[in-house]
C-alpha cells in the first residue's frame, strides 16, 4: 500500500453557533470545510481516504441517510459529490 503524505494543511475556528454542536456535529462540519476548501484537488477522484479517530463518525457513514438528524443530513448531502472512505 502506498503511503500517502499530507501535501497542506488548513483550519478555520468555529463561529459562536458552531462552537454549540454536539461533537460528531464538529467532526463531520470539519470534513465538509475541508472537502470545499480543497475541493480542486480531490474532485472526481476515484476515492479521497479520511483518517479520523472519532468511531462513531464512522459508524454514522455505514447507516443510511435517512436514520441521521436533520443537521448531519444536511452535511452529508453537501459531500454527495466526493467519493469518500471514512477511517
Amino acid at each position: 500500500m502506498n503511503k500517502s503524505r499530507s501535501c497542506s494543511h488548513a483550519e478555520r475556528s468555529a463561529c459562536d453557533v458552531e462552537s454549540r454542536y454536539a461533537q460528531i456535529e464538529k467532526e463531520l462540519l470539519a470534513i465538509v470545510w475541508s472537502c470545499h476548501k480543497f475541493d480542486q484537488y480531490i474532485y472526481g477522484r476515484d476515492i479521497v481516504h479520511i483518517e479520523s479517530d472519532h468511531e462513531p463518525l464512522q459508524a454514522e457513514f455505514k447507516k443510511p441517510m435517512q436514520q441521521s438528524p436533520k443537521r448531519l443530513q444536511r452535511m452529508r448531502m453537501a459531500l454527495k459529490n466526493y467519493y469518500l472512505d471514512i477511517q
